[in-house]
């Protein structure tokens, strides 16, 4: 079976799964398959048929960031502080 087959096969399944109104378990156990398969499948075309959200047809630019620097002055709790011990 060529990959063009098995992904038809798949989509005629997940059609088909998705008529029977039956929860994934029955179904598969119906039809010779794993949820897992099912589950697999199910992603995997519908990541093909859905369009993605990032497009890459706009050349990527980089923007300016410009950086102020600020004096932070970090105060440590006494309790935090570690203690050198002598002896």
């Amino acid at each position: 079976m060529t990959k063009a087959e098995l992904r038809q096969t798949w989509k005629t399944r997940i059609a088909d799964y998705q008529k029977s109104g039956q929860n994934a378990k029955q179904w598969c156990a119906l039809n010779g398959v794993t949820p897992r398969q099912l589950y697999y499948w199910r992603k995997k075309l519908l990541a093909a048929e859905t369009p993605s959200s990032f497009s890459c047809s706009a050349p990527v630019r980089w923007l300016p960031v410009k950086i102020k620097e600020q004096e932070i002055d970090f105060k440590v709790p006494e309790k935090t502080r570690r203690r050198k011990r002598t002896g």
